[in-house]
């Protein structure tokens, strides 16, 4: 096989979270969409693991809060 040299993992690395948390938004038609994301938004229902409610779930209701100034579910669990 080929010598690649030196490979350098990335370094510019956020929390994987972050992109999780645009799951409300993207599945509701948020800037694609804007007349289903009217009705859509907030989600009805956010399925999930209570073990990462301090992660996906805080960073998903910190953007939606913070871009909307609305909670991101109507109901979590």
């Amino acid at each position: 096989t080929e010598s690649l040299g030196t490979i350098r993992g990335e370094q510019k690395v956020f929390d994987t979270w972050m992109d999780s948390s645009n799951s409300n938004l993207f599945v509701s038609g948020y800037l694609n969409q804007p007349e289903i994301f009217e009705q859509a938004f907030p989600t009805a229902l956010r399925p999930q693991g209570k073990e990462i409610v301090r992660t996906w779930l805080y960073y998903t209701l910190l953007k939606s809060a913070l871009l909307l100034d609305k909670p991101g579910f109507q109901h979590v669990w």
